[in-house]
């Protein structure tokens, strides 16, 4: 289920949205302003109707299954998930990995709330909440492995999820499995062919890494303040 919503997202947001924007943006970059003030009210309005506004996906993820008490709120869902398309679709500074994650929590949600009454507990509900966004990121990024590495280490700063192990893995492949039979196989990164790398690239790498980590511990911090 968590592939065919991701799926659509993806050809609602891609295929659709960004693939006649990006055109159009090339043709007239006078219209880029309007299109990006359009797609952040329209994000403002969804947003506004939704029972739970604020939170991204990943966050309301990890809050779910670090508090037995939580819950996710599907009907937030359609107002979301919209926000996610117009903003993403138009240009906006956003990625595709919070909404899959978001869609794949709210998916094992739903499934343990029409399967609970075969004894299914609130262990049962984290677990399929992880699950399903691993099988969000699995399937968006066409990465089974990452999907699974997420949901075992995201929860927690120094452990690991060992109890969504086998779930989530089951959960990353079908998923996978489903969008690449709906959307194909083709990788989303092209390489020419194979490529040497010097002691220089990997020295270099490492430098690019470390900045890279400043700079994201700086963009969160900024994020949350704002």
């Amino acid at each position: 289920m968590t592939g065919i919503v991701v799926a659509l997202f993806d050809y609602a947001t891609n295929l659709e949205l960004w693939t006649y924007f990006s055109a159009e943006f090339s043709r007239n970059i006078i219209i880029i302003i309007p299109a990006l003030i359009v797609a952040l009210v329209f994000s403002g309005l969804m947003l506004s109707r939704s029972p739970v506004p604020i939170g991204s996906g990943t966050d309301e993820v990890i809050g779910i299954y670090n508090n037995p008490d939580e819950r996710m709120d599907i009907r937030s869902f359609p107002q979301k998930m919209l926000a996610a398309v117009v903003t993403i679709g138009l240009g906006g500074s956003a990625g595709q990995e919070g909404p899959s994650v978001y869609a794949g929590g709210i998916v094992g949600s739903w499934i343990w709330s029409k399967l609970k009454r075969f004894r299914l507990t609130d262990e049962d509900r984290r677990i399929l909440v992880l699950a399903g966004a691993a099988a969000g990121i699995g399937a968006i990024f066409k990465a089974p492995l990452t999907g699974i590495i997420f949901a075992l280490e995201a929860p927690f700063k120094d452990d690991l999820a060992h109890d969504a192990l086998v779930p989530s893995l089951v959960a990353a492949v079908t998923s996978y499995m489903t969008l690449i039979a709906i959307a194909g196989s083709q990788p989303l990164f092209r390489f020419p062919g194979v490529i040497s790398l010097s002691a220089m690239d990997i020295a270099a790498s490492t430098v690019l890494g470390g900045i890279c980590g400043i700079a994201a511990l700086a963009f969160i911090t900024i994020y949350k303040s704002i």
